[in-house]
Parts: structure tokens; sequence; C-alpha cells
């Protein structure tokens, strides 16, 4: 394994019995190591070592017999410590893809002469909201942060979407989401307002300021094939706007306390929307009445999120709780169906998705974790670790996940995930 220093010196390590140092240590940072990454290769790889300095150092992992570790080329461009780095690209077109606390996240050619390259600005707060929409053909993934910005990104994890400059808020953003059918990103502010910007070019559509309490949650859905979302509140109220005629129609009253998270399942042409709550409660509503219809009951603490998907044949809604615990209810007669043990501390949310086919759960943590979990078998399939609190998640086409941790954005493959799964079910 990898092991950070203090002293700025990056160790070989094995852990057959302890941890055991293997070689010299690699000496030339000169403050503190905060992160590392590995570039494997044929002839035994790459460590990538970023520091608090910003510096970025590269290093062979393997060195001749008797020789001293030599120091590869240093990376110069963050103005803060190095907080995060990651690899992408096939043999022959490798990127190093670095965050730091300078607010910024570069791409770094490894495949040539290195270059200062251009800093991709990220937010200079914590991620709020995450969303995605589609523009001239391609995918992008929309970030708010607590700074009042809203971003767009490439899903690829290519950096800024370039024709799509970041929008300035008034306050604060507490959720976001995406209406595809309206074309139409919806934000709510920490002050209660709601805005509807073009999700083609960005341009402020209509903003609301009627309600006062502050938006917690944000929902997009058809509802009896008119493009609607679901704005929660502080106060416990949510509200549901037409986004054709930009305007709430109708109000969902119930929770003693804030709604926290938001979402829906069923067919069209109106499907149910489930609400969870500080108040211990998950609840379900009528979208034809907005009225209230069912609870799921047993959490012990304030339940922090929501997310709804089918395992089987059976509408299975995922919840949350403020004490990590984590927990499946069938949908139909609002019982409940498992648990999935793991998180600790509170958990930030829950986002559902197929992965290669099979049901997949993401859930993320105040503690830099992010658990995924097998739906079907009810295991853990993968644990991530951050350097920061992670408060959201939302899955992009094509088995991807998107993460936002921190003040920064980022993008994983998830494909093959559930391999390991599916070998211990056939041993």
């Amino acid at each position: 394994m990898d092991s950070q220093a203090p002293d700025g010196q990056v160790l070989d390590g094995q852990v057959p019995d302890g941890l055991v140092p293997v070689g010299e240590p690699r000496v030339g940072h000169t403050s503190a190591v905060t992160a590392l990454t590995v570039l494997p290769s044929d002839t035994g790889g790459t460590v990538l070592s970023g520091d608090a300095t910003g510096r970025i150092r590269q290093w062979p992992v393997r060195w001749p017999a008797g020789g001293s570790p030599a120091e590869g080329t240093v990376l110069r461009g963050h103005t803060g410590a190095v907080t995060a780095l990651c690899t992408s690209g096939e043999p022959g077109a490798r990127v190093l893809v670095s965050a730091g606390d300078d607010g910024t996240v570069r791409s770094w050619d490894l495949t040539g002469e290195p270059s200062l390259p251009a800093p991709a600005p990220g937010h200079d707060g914590a991620i709020r909201g995450l969303g995605r929409l589609t523009s001239g053909g391609r995918d992008i993934a929309v970030s708010a942060g607590a700074d009042s910005t809203v971003r767009f990104w490439r899903a690829d994890g290519g950096g800024p979407a370039e024709d799509l400059p970041p929008i300035a808020l008034p306050a604060g953003p507490a959720a976001l989401d995406c209406s595809p059918e309206a074309r139409l990103l919806v934000t709510g502010t920490t002050t209660g307002a709601v805005l509807l910007h073009s999700a083609d070019d960005g341009t402020l559509l209509a903003r609301e300021v009627g309600h006062r309490s502050g938006v917690t949650a944000v929902t997009c859905l058809m509802i009896g094939g008119t493009p609607c979302a679901v704005v929660a509140h502080q106060d416990g109220l949510a509200q549901v706007w037409d986004l054709r005629e930009k305007k709430p129609v109708g109000t969902l009253s119930g929770h003693r306390a804030a709604i926290a998270s938001v979402s829906f399942f069923g067919s069209a042409p109106v499907p149910a929307v489930v609400t969870a709550g500080y108040d211990r409660t998950v609840r379900l509503w009528d979208m034809a009445t907005c009225s209230e219809y069912g609870q799921l009951t047993g959490h012990p603490e304030a339940v922090t999120a929501v997310a709804c998907t089918v395992l089987g044949t059976v509408p299975t809604a995922v919840t949350a709780c403020a004490d990590g615990s984590v927990r499946l209810y069938e949908l139909e007669n609002h019982g409940q169906s498992g648990e999935l043990a793991g998180h600790a501390e509170f958990v930030t949310s829950v986002a559902c998705a197929g992965v290669d086919g099979v049901p997949t759960a993401v859930t993320t943590c105040r503690d830099g974790t992010v658990r995924l979990w097998n739906l079907t078998s009810g295991r853990q399939a993968e644990e991530l670790l951050f350097p920061d609190p992670v408060h959201r998640t939302l899955w992009l086409p094509g088995d991807r996940l998107l993460v936002g941790y921190g003040m920064d954005v980022a993008v994983f493959q998830a494909s093959g995930l559930h391999d390991t799964d599916i070998d211990a079910d056939e041993d």
C-alpha cells in the first residue's frame, strides 16, 4: 500500500502482519504529503504524490537495485495544498486530474513534456446540489455550491462545459434538479427563493420568493403529462410547481419539521411522491390530489435521505437516518424489508440506479465515505473514501457516478462494480 507522511516522505509498504516499509523513503517534498495515486505500467508504474505547497511529484515504483529513489518531473500549478489525485486514460493516453485548496481542478497530460495546465475553476464553497442535463447532444453535470454559484461540467470528467458559463445566484443554493422535458434548471435557495433557468443558455426565466422558508430539496418529475417540480422547505411544507406555467400549483402538508429529501415512484401518468423529514417520518403522497396516503415507520432519528427503485417487480424505498442506518421498505405494503449496515454517522444522500443490470444504491456520509450496495444481495459492493464530507451523489448515463465532496466534483466509472459479487455467488 502507499502511505501518506507528514514529514514530506513517500514510502512503499506491504501489510502482511503490520506496516512494513519496502525500500528507502522518497525524499523531495518539503511539506506534508496530502494526496497519492498510482499510475500502473508493465515496468512497475509511477507514484504521483501531491503536497501542501501545491506541487505534484512523479516517482518510479521500482528503481535499480542499490540505487537511490529517483524523483521524476515536478508538476507546478496549484497555489494551495493538493487535496485529491486520480488518473484516467488508456496506456499511451494518460491523464492526471488534481484538485487543490486553491479552488481549482487541473488536468495534466502525462504522455509528453509537462506544462502548466489551465485551471478549471471550481466552487469556493461546499457542494449543495447536483443535477444533469443534455446540451448540444452532450451529457452535462450541474453543481450548486455554497459560494452562490451554479457550474456546468462535462459528464465525462473532462472539466467545465466551456459554452455554459457559471450562474451567479442571489443567495446560497440549497438544492437543484433539472427537468429535461421543460428544459429548465430548478434551484432553491437558503432564503426560500425558487429560480428557473434555461437549461440551454442559463438565462433566468422566473424567480419566486413568496415562500420565506429555506429550500431543502428539489425533485423534477412528470405529472399527468406536465413537467413539474416538488420543492421542499425547512418548515415541513413542499410546493408542487407547474414548470410550464412557472408557478406553484399545490402544497404537500404533513411534516412537522424540515423535509430533507424527495423521491418518486410509479409509472405515468401520475407517480407517487415520497418525502423524508427531520420529524422521523417518511410520507407517501398521491399527486393527483396532493394528499398523504401512507407512512414508512420505524426510523429512530431524523430521516435524511430517500430514493426509490424497483427490486424485481417490487417498488422499494431506500431511506437513510442521521444515526447512519439505511433501511429498505416495500412501497406497496409500507413494510420494512431489509437494512444496509455500514455507516456510523449522518448519511447525507441516497441515489439508486441499475449498474450492469444489478439494482444498486449509493449512500454518502459526513465522514467522507461513499458506499455502493448490491440491493439484490444486500451486500456492500464498494467503499470510497474522500478527504471531505460528501454531500451529494448522482448517477449519470453509462454507469457513471457523480460525487460532490467538499468544494469538488468528481466522476467515477462504476461498470464492473458487481463482478466480485457475481464470482462469489458462483462459488
